[in-house]
């Protein structure tokens, strides 16, 4: 920890001084880092193209030795910003725009107070230029954005974070001309200091960045005694409600969702009690009695739309035991507004990602100052400004806490197919799709996720490795939308997998066809992949384009020929009542669903009913055209889904709701391993 009290900051005016901030880059990136080749710099100078169109920033110790560096690159027409270069942050005017780049601490200082005062030094430099810049940019670690955002600085994403300079960054934007209003906002002590002499930095001993994220390192507005908001928490995944079909194949899936938001809390020290309740291993009474005795004031719950109803059984139950309600996820995040608006016993919704806002409510944060946090303020309902995180798994999932592995084992070797493996442990590579970043998704998606986020390849091997020692998997069960999305994602995955990992299987993931290549195949069969599930979805090529799936029968008969050659079993997932559908269209997806049934390695057979769910866009084409439909649901959170299913077909198809369902059961007959779900 670096202890040293008073540093002096100034703008780089010669030569020599930029020579000093091109040492310390050297000293960081090519020796400490190793993110660049020292070969490449034989003067000992690590100094590129921006660096005549940068504002270069240095830090002196007391003894005048240089500590540290930064550099704000000013866009002009003669160069084009690195992070537009790096990152696909779509098409954007960069004019009047720059970049924060080239921050450089060597490692004994970076754990004090060196970089902030680097921050100081650029944020004054903006807020005295702020009349002649629009935007300023920076690609960061997610933790040190977390800090900027602690600060009061509101970086906000602009692209889906990628490997660059050696780490995941996030690219991330700020409009300057709010910037000045944000910090007297968010972090007013903060602000004050900037606007105090910018040169000169005397900590008196303290750590800088605690001292102004106001908690010793915690979030602004924390509780500063160490105590909890909430000192009990339940998290839920509810029971499904009366009448809705369960999922043919439960039991073994691990409930992430849950294990993700319990491993963040408990990592990032908070120190209370928590409860994980799954639907899959813990019936509706069962699941009431472990509430009431565990006795929590919280309860964090995980709906969708065939839970809701069980969901607010359980919540109206726990507020008259005196407990406050927080939900999540895309049900939820979809419809926080009309909860908050229709249901007293609900004090909070968190939507999108819910880790960090989860440990922040649960600390005792100011519910203003939370991120993705939803609620109500004097009679209205207030929603905070979105964070999204960066990566699939937000920190790492601890899968021993708090559920019984052992018990998710014994039911998936009690399951529909356990195959050749015994001990899959269910994972997430990735969150979003990629589809859906580049097309819009399909017609009846209702995901959150803005982008699609991979973890990096050799982090997912760590994680494996540790699940093997610690609770002896021989597989994994990936939930991701689409594990060959990203292709350069999956060959590196193959590339990185270590040695003594090429025994590790994959027993089960999602892919679209798009990716599906011979190729990738031959690397999935290598991989040890034991079954895909393929979204086929129709037989007929204009309901195909219709519902925008991006691709032709033809198509799925070449991939689940290649995928039986190679050995690998699949799951034909098909959806009838999609838009423009037809007894013509509904015969050519029974006749395709025939003729797929007859390859050997076709496992099960999957039929759901399409329901047009709230932020799908076929959501959104049943409220613009049925003016009932929008009176009835526009503020509604209670969704019923078969009046839903039946609203959509009469509308979008050319055939009725009665049709599509003979054809369904026409489909389950198929196999004795066929199944219909209702959504």
């Amino acid at each position: 920890m670096d202890m040293t009290h008073i540093y002096t900051f100034v703008q780089a005016q010669d030569a020599g001084e930029l020579a000093q901030a091109h040492r310390i880059r050297y000293q960081v990136y090519c020796e400490e880092k190793k993110w660049l080749e020292k070969a490449d710099y034989p003067s000992c100078e690590e100094k590129d193209g921006y660096d005549p169109h940068s504002v270069v920033f240095l830090a002196f110790d007391p003894d005048g030795n240089a500590v540290g560096t930064a550099r704000l690159i000013i866009k002009d027409d003669s160069i084009s910003l690195p992070i537009g270069l790096n990152f696909k942050i779509g098409r954007r005017n960069f004019d009047r725009c720059c970049e924060i780049s080239r921050m450089a601490v060597p490692r004994k200082l970076r754990r004090g107070n060196v970089a902030i005062g680097l921050i100081r030094m650029l944020t004054r430099y903006i807020l005295d230029h702020r009349d002649e810049l629009k935007h300023l940019y920076i690609s960061v670690e997610e933790r040190f954005l977390l800090a900027l955002n602690l600060l009061g600085l509101e970086f906000v994403p602009a692209g889906p974070a990628a490997f660059c300079c050696g780490d995941v960054l996030v690219p991330t934007r700020l409009i300057i001309s709010e910037l000045e209003s944000s910090l007297m906002r968010n972090n007013r002590s903060f602000y004050n200091w900037i606007m105090e002499d910018k040169h000169l930095l005397d900590s008196r001993g303290r750590n800088l960045l605690n001292v102004f994220t106001k908690n010793g390192g915690g979030a602004p507005g924390t509780k500063r005694s160490g105590s909890h908001r909430y000192a009990r928490i339940s998290l839920v995944n509810p029971p499904l409600d009366e009448g809705a079909e369960k999922c043919v194949d439960m039991g073994h899936w691990l409930p992430l969702n849950l294990m993700a938001l319990s491993s963040y809390l408990v990592k990032n020290g908070y120190r209370g009690e928590i409860q994980i309740l799954d639907q899959q291993v813990c019936g509706k009474e069962e699941m009431m009695e472990r509430l009431a005795c565990f006795k929590p004031d919280l309860v964090g719950i995980s709906p969708n739309i065939n839970s809701y109803r069980r969901t607010l059984e359980i919540a109206e139950s726990m507020k008259r035991k005196g407990a406050d309600i927080v939900l999540g996820g895309a049900y939820a995040t979809r419809l926080a507004a009309n909860i908050l608006r229709n249901r007293e016993c609900i004090d909070y919704v968190i939507a999108h990602d819910g880790e960090r806002a989860l440990h922040r409510l649960a600390e005792g944060m100011e519910v203003e100052r939370i991120r993705n946090l939803v609620f109500r303020n004097s009679g209205n309902v207030h929603a905070n400004g979105v964070e999204h995180h960066h990566a699939a798994s937000h920190g790492e999932i601890d899968y021993s806490l708090f559920i019984d592995m052992e018990g998710y084992f014994r039911n998936y070797r009690d399951s529909l197919n356990p195959g050749q493996y015994a001990r899959p442990a269910t994972i997430m590579t990735h969150r979003g799709c990629v589809w859906r970043e580049k097309s819009g998704g399909c017609v009846f998606c209702s995901r959150i996720e803005p982008f699609a986020r991979f973890d990096p390849a050799h982090a997912v091997w760590d994680r494996l490795k540790t699940l093997k020692e610690d609770h002896n998997i021989d597989s994994f069960i990936d939930v991701g939308d689409d594990f060959t999305g990203d292709v350069s994602w999956l060959r590196r995955l193959h590339s990185f997998r270590p040695p003594d990992m090429k025994d590790m299987g994959i027993r089960f993931m999602y892919s679209r066809l798009n990716n599906l290549t011979p190729e990738n195949i031959s690397i999935l069969k290598d991989l040890n992949t034991s079954e895909i599930c393929l979204g086929l979805e129709s037989g007929d090529p204009r309901v195909l384009g219709n519902s925008r799936k991006g691709h032709h029968p033809v198509q799925q008969i070449e991939a689940v020929r290649s995928l039986s050659e190679k050995g690998i079993n699949i799951i034909a997932a098909f959806m009838v009542g999609l838009p423009g559908e037809s007894r013509e269209s509904l015969q050519n997806t029974l006749d395709q669903a025939s003729r797929i049934m007859e390859f050997p390695n076709v496992n099960e057979l999957i039929i759901s009913v399409t329901t047009p769910l709230p932020g799908s866009k076929s959501f959104e084409m049943l409220m613009d055209r049925d003016e009932s439909f929008r009176r009835k649901y526009g503020n509604a959170d209670v969704m019923d889904v078969p009046e839903i299913q039946r609203r959509w077909m009469s509308g979008f198809c050319e055939t009725d709701y009665d049709t599509v369902m003979e054809y369904a059961d026409r489909m389950r007959n198929l196999s004795e391993k066929a199944f219909i779900e209702f959504c």
